[in-house]
């Protein structure tokens, strides 16, 4: 099966949204969040997300961005999100029950930022593959037959300004997933 070509991020991310429990195990809770009132010095890049997505098995918020391809710049532009996104902690509360969760058990801790792209190459050092928080890089592909395909390249642990991991995850495999 040759690839093809999503015609625009745009078209990635419908998709993406509307099989996001299929493919990630994810609830759907807004297309482009605009973050507000974030410092001044605040990347522009964090100023808004793709998708925001609720991980029920984790109780956490994730981000999702869409991107033509991975670079390594691109784990400290998910750093500075998963910094910025307790800032809207009563919005992402009102967005959370809305869905039918409880608000007051997210685990901040465990918020993730997915950036999905249709090239990719894993930055080195890979430091985990854990799901318990982080910035993930995945690659995806279309076939023919309306077949996509994500495949989950990396996971970086979160640091705190010192340097440490603020979230701990054992190295975990995760298998490519197919819609």
């Amino acid at each position: 099966m040759p690839a093809a070509y999503f015609p625009s991020q745009e078209a990635l991310r419908k998709l993406v949204e509307e099989n996001l429990g299929s493919l990630l195990g994810l609830t759907y809770l807004e297309s482009n969040f605009e973050l507000v009132d974030l410092p001044p010095d605040a990347p522009r890049e964090c100023r808004a997300i793709d998708t925001l997505a609720f991980d029920r098995t984790t109780y956490a918020p994730v981000v999702i961005e869409y991107r033509e391809r991975i670079s390594p710049e691109m784990v400290a532009q998910g750093q500075s999100m998963l910094r910025a996104i307790p800032t809207q902690s009563q919005v992402l509360r009102w967005l959370i029950k809305k869905a039918g969760f409880a608000p007051e058990r997210i685990e901040w801790g465990k918020m993730r930022v997915i950036f999905v792209a249709r090239e990719a190459l894993a930055p080195a050092p890979i430091l985990s593959k854990s799901r318990q928080g982080g910035v993930e890089l995945w690659q995806c592909a279309l076939y023919s037959g309306d077949v996509l395909v994500l495949d989950h390249l990396a996971t970086f642990v979160l640091t705190d300004p010192k340097g440490t991991p603020a979230a701990k995850g054992d190295a975990v495999a995760k298998p490519t997933t197919a819609a």
